[in-house]
């Protein structure tokens, strides 16, 4: 959303500065913009946390809303992050959510919910530890840490089978 400047409801300051806040374009007076969190000191704020300590400081609420990086109509990033999470019923939930489901919280929307759900898919990619090509398994625990994080979330069940390829057979 473009951000332009104008008059902001009566009392209304941005972070620290003196003057009317920013104003969305498009947002009708008298609501307020999305914006940094109003009343949070900015090395406070959750971007600003990760970078100082780490992204495993972070609520959950937290780290969706930097992910949305904004927030809509009077709520932060993170209340939209918590309202998206408390809607799905958890992080786990939200993971397995379609683009429409997720698009259809309020303040989320089709690019949004596109943006949480690829953080969740590079999660999924990135804890799936799977062998190098042509390595062999070696033990059902082989099998399981190759394809737990493709199969963990999946909405249907699904089979699958392994099939070994007999000693004699392989190049």
């Amino acid at each position: 959303m473009a951000i332009g400047t104008g008059a902001g409801s009566p009392g209304e300051t941005g972070a620290g500065e003196a003057g009317p806040a920013p104003v969305a374009a498009g947002v009708p007076e008298g609501v307020p913009a999305a914006g940094p969190p109003r009343g949070v000191a900015e090395e406070e704020r959750p971007r600003e946390r990760l970078a100082r300590l780490g992204p495993d400081a972070l609520a959950p609420s937290e780290l969706v809303g930097v992910l949305l990086g904004t927030g809509a109509r009077g709520r932060s990033a993170v209340e939209v992050g918590q309202a998206l999470l408390e809607e799905a019923g958890g992080l786990r939930r939200l993971s397995s959510r379609t683009l429409a489901e997720v698009a259809a919280v309020r303040g989320i929307g089709r690019a949004r919910a596109a943006r949480v759900l690829a953080a969740f898919a590079l999660g999924r990619q990135a804890s799936g530890i799977r062998l190098a090509p042509g390595a062999r398994f070696r033990s059902g625990a082989d099998i399981f840490r190759h394809y737990h994080g493709r199969l963990r979330d999946l909405r249907k069940e699904q089979f699958w089978k392994q099939v070994p390829i007999p000693m004699s057979h392989r190049a």
